[in-house]
C-alpha cells in the first residue's frame, strides 16, 4: 500500500461523531445491510479518490457509504472532510476502499478531534519521548488554527526521531502554505529520503519548482509521483499545467482529461481544460467544460473564481455566438456574491461593458483597479482604458 501512499496508513485522521440515525441502507447484489448507523467525518490530506457514493466496508461486507466530499481549511491547510455512514458498532472498525486508497479504522484507536489535543498530551505525561504523539496533537494543534504551538511539536517528534517522515511532511507543508519555499523544499527532501515512494512528497515538491519556473524538475516529480500512483487525478492535472506552460496545449489537454477520467466530480481539471481549449480558439467545448467547472465547484467563497472565469468568458469570447451579456453579468454577480475582490469586481466590468453599459463598466474597472496588488495595476488599467475608449473586452 506504499505505492499508493494509502491516507489511512500516511496520516493521522480524527474522527466526528456528529448525528445518529436510524436507515435502511439499501442492499447491493450480494450483499444486503441494514440497521442502526453512525455518521462520521475524517480530514484526509488526499481523498481524491474518494467520491460520494463508494461503499463503507468491513471483512468485505457493505456496512455504509461516502455521503459527501468538501475542502475545508485545517490549520493552514487545505484538507478534504468526508462524511461517511456506518453501522453502528459493527465488529469496531471501519474500512474505507475507494481507487485510490484502501486502509482500516478502529474504532477503539480513534480520537474524537475535540479530544486529540487533551489526548495527546495526556499520552505525553506518560511517555515523553514518544515522537509519533508529538506528531498527533502538531497536527491536532495546527486543525485548531494553532499552529505556531503545532509547529513546535512537530520539532520535537523530529528532535526525538529524525526519521519521523510525518512530522517532516506536515512541517513542509506548514512551510508551504507560509511561502518558506526553502524551507519546505528541504523538508520534502527529507520525506523522499526517508520514503522514496512518499508520492505526495514529490508532488508538492513538484509544486515549488513549478512556482519557480523550473519546469524541467517539477515535470520528473511530476511523473515520478504518476509512476507512484497513476490513479491520482490531482497528478495528472498540474502535470498538464507544466505542459499549458510550454504552449503544449494537445499534450495539457491528454492530461486534463485522464484528471477528469480519474474523477469525474473535481472542477480544477475541468477549469484547466476549458482555457486549453479556449487557447486552441475550441470555443464551444471551452464553455462546456466552464459550465460543468462551475457546477462542481466548491460551495464556498473559493466558488467565486469560477464564477468570474464564465462572466469573462461569456462577456469576452471572440466568437459572437458564444457571447451573452446578461447571463455574464449573473454569473458575475454571483461571483461578487461570494468574495468581493478585484477579480470579481473587473468580471463585472466586463459584464457592464458587454452590455453597453460603459458607466458601470468604468465604475467596476476602477474599483477593481483600485484594490488590485501592485504587479497587475498596469493590467487592469488598460482595461479601464479600454472601457473608456467604449471598447468592450476580449480575451484573446
Amino acid at each position: 500500500m506504499r505505492g499508493v501512499a494509502a491516507p489511512l496508513i500516511k496520516l493521522i485522521a480524527f474522527l466526528v461523531v456528529t448525528t445518529m440515525a436510524t436507515l435502511v441502507l439499501a442492499g447491493t447484489i450480494s450483499n444486503t445491510t441494514y440497521g442502526e448507523t453512525e455518521t462520521y467525518k475524517a480530514l484526509f490530506s488526499d481523498a481524491s479518490g474518494v467520491q460520494e457514493g463508494d461503499d463503507v466496508r468491513i471483512a468485505g461486507v457493505r456496512v455504509g457509504s461516502v455521503e459527501g466530499i468538501r475542502l475545508v481549511r485545517s490549520g493552514n491547510e487545505r484538507v478534504a472532510e468526508v462524511t461517511f455512514t456506518v453501522i453502528k458498532d459493527k465488529n469496531g472498525r471501519i474500512l474505507v476502499e475507494s481507487r485510490r486508497q484502501r486502509g482500516w479504522i478502529a474504532k477503539g484507536d480513534a480520537v474524537l478531534l475535540d479530544q486529540a489535543v487533551t489526548h495527546f498530551t495526556n499520552q505525553l505525561a506518560l511517555h515523553q519521548e514518544d515522537s509519533h504523539a508529538f506528531t498527533a496533537r502538531g497536527v491536532a494543534l495546527m486543525s485548531k488554527k494553532e499552529s505556531d504551538k503545532g509547529l513546535a511539536d512537530l520539532n520535537k517528534a523530529i528532535e526525538l526521531d529524525p526519521k519521523a517522515t510525518l512530522a517532516y511532511y506536515h512541517r513542509a507543508n506548514l512551510a508551504y502554505e507560509r511561502m518558506e519555499y526553502d524551507k519546505a523544499l528541504e523538508d520534502y527532501n527529507t520525506v523522499i529520503r526517508n520514503d522514496p515512494e512518499f508520492d505526495w512528497a514529490y508532488h508538492v515538491r513538484g509544486w515549488i519548482y513549478y512556482r519557480r519556473n523550473d519546469y524541467d524538475k517539477a515535470l520528473v516529480d511530476y511523473e515520478k509521483a504518476i509512476n507512484l500512483a497513476p490513479t491520482e487525478t490531482v497528478f495528472y492535472r498540474d502535470r498538464g499545467n507544466i505542459a499549458m506552460m510550454r504552449k503544449q496545449y494537445d499534450q495539457a489537454l491528454a492530461d486534463f482529461s485522464k484528471s477528469i477520467e480519474l474523477d469525474p466530480k473535481y472542477s480544477s481539471p475541468l477549469l484547466q481544460r476549458s482555457r486549453a481549449w479556449m487557447l486552441k480558439k475550441e470555443y464551444g467545448k471551452a464553455l462546456a467544460d466552464y459550465k460543468k467547472a462551475v457546477e462542481l465547484a466548491p460551495k464556498d467563497a473559493t466558488a467565486s473564481f469560477y464564477h468570474a472565469g464564465l462572466a469573462l468568458f461569456l462577456a469576452g469570447c471572440p466568437e459572437a455566438k458564444f457571447r451573452n451579456g446578461k447571463k455574464a453579468l449573473e454569473a458575475a454577480e454571483r461571483a461578487y456574491q461570494l468574495a468581493k475582490g478585484p477579480g470579481e469586481m473587473s468580471a463585472l466590468a466586463a459584464a457592464h461593458a458587454e452590455l453597453g453599459q460603459f458607466d458601470k463598466a468604468i465604475e467596476w474597472q476602477t474599483k477593481a483597479g483600485d484594490s488590485a496588488p501592485v504587479a497587475f495595476k498596469d493590467a487592469y488599467r488598460n482595461r479601464l482604458k479600454m472601457y473608456q475608449d467604449q471598447k468592450p473586452y476580449r480575451f484573446e
